[in-house]
């Protein structure tokens, strides 16, 4: 569960990581909002907080951090930052189908 009750509050505090992890997949995977699996929080909740986040300036923050890590690693370098299981280029490209390449 990524939701539990703050004590005296009446909100629920969200695990951001969570929330992270959740628009990482809909990048990833390019799924529908309603289509994020039960794993994340709600959909709702996921698009509120990027909402935020684009209101006030995070996003364009965490870009330009990724941006210059980038010019300094490499773009391999960046990819040895997330596990195997989650790149991209996983498929190899013979095997793709039409399906996969639109």
């Amino acid at each position: 569960m990524t939701e539990t009750q703050k004590p005296g509050s009446g909100r629920r505090h969200i695990d951001t990581r969570a929330v992270v992890n959740a628009l990482l997949y809909r990048l990833r995977t390019g799924c529908q909002w309603h289509l994020l699996p039960r794993e994340y929080p709600k959909w709702q909740i996921v698009s509120h907080h990027l909402g935020q986040w684009s209101a006030n300036g995070t996003v364009e923050q965490v870009q330009a951090v990724l941006h210059r890590l980038r010019q300094r690693l490499g773009y391999a370098g960046l990819q040895d930052l997330w596990p195997k299981r989650q790149r991209r280029d996983a498929i190899p490209v013979g095997r793709l189908t039409p399906a996969m390449t639109r």
